[in-house]
């Protein structure tokens, strides 16, 4: 008689059911919201402590930047020279000059010459060429900024386009020291070529000036300097009066001049010459 009847359980059983059931749904969202705020303050944190993790920068973005470690400055370090001008960043020492090759001959009478000046003031200390080459200036050293290299460059080449190759020779062995006087030189001056040399020097001035970069002296002495001593006067007349008897056989020699050259910092740059 009472096979027609299901059991359901009590009500009590499905709304216990129905609340645990309900209770889950809450802790899931609990769990999840929680997660989600403990992401956003762990990420909070970060961003104030600095801590957040970004890419990192490619090398060579870094090596536009990389400033070089520079000797120092101690004159104990350089054979006495001092810096004459401070170093400052974006600033690259700059001068024009011209070559003059070396042959064997030629370096055996500057070796002899520096030998007899060494004999006179063992202060005295010879130029060693690292290039096998001494040079001539053709303008002051001079500080360029590195926004200007470029243009620098590309005016220079257009003024001494059209200066002519020649030959020079030295005729004399002379003194010189800095304008800041912490050095003296022993020096040979030229003689044949300085009329060449003051036009190449003319149209160099015109581009210095351009810049506002002081131009090469009123009336130059073209020479290349073998020897050099700490002091204004260290080497001075009476020094070169007994490098003298070297003179006559300096001037047996002939160098051509095929190209003006612009240092800057420790790039060397071709302004070529017809």
């Amino acid at each position: 008689m009472f096979s027609g009847l299901v059991d359901y359980g009590s009500s009590s059983e499905s709304e216990s059911e129905a609340n645990t059931q309900s209770l889950n749904t809450i802790d899931k969202k609990v769990t999840v919201n929680d997660s989600k705020l403990k992401r956003k303050d762990r990420e909070e944190a970060e961003v104030e402590l600095g801590k957040k993790k970004l890419p990192p920068l490619p090398s060579e973005f870094l090596d536009l930047f990389k400033e070089k470690t520079r000797e120092s400055d101690n004159p104990s370090l350089h054979e006495g020279r001092l810096r004459t001008t401070p170093h400052v960043v974006g600033n690259w020492a700059t001068y024009v000059y011209i070559d003059v090759s070396l042959n064997s001959e030629f370096i055996e009478l500057i070796e002899r010459i520096n030998e007899k000046a060494k004999s006179l003031d063992s202060n005295i200390r010879s130029f060693a060429p690292k290039t096998e080459a001494y040079h001539v200036s053709l303008s002051r050293t001079v500080f360029l900024k590195v926004f200007h290299i470029d243009r620098f460059i590309r005016l220079l080449r257009e003024r001494l386009s059209e200066r002519k190759r020649m030959l020079l020779t030295f005729s004399k062995i002379v003194h010189f020291s800095n304008d800041e006087q912490t050095r003296s030189f022993i020096s040979l001056e030229v003689g044949s070529g300085s009329k060449e040399l003051r036009e190449y020097v003319d149209c160099i001035d015109q581009v210095f000036e351009q810049f506002r970069l002081p131009m090469f002296y009123e009336t130059p002495r073209f020479h290349t300097s073998v020897a050099w001593a700490v002091g204004g006067e260290t080497i001075n007349s009476h020094t070169c009066s007994k490098l003298q008897e070297f003179e006559e056989e300096l001037g047996e020699f002939v160098f051509p001049v095929n190209e003006v050259k612009c240092k800057i910092g420790n790039q060397i740059h071709s302004l070529g010459i017809l």
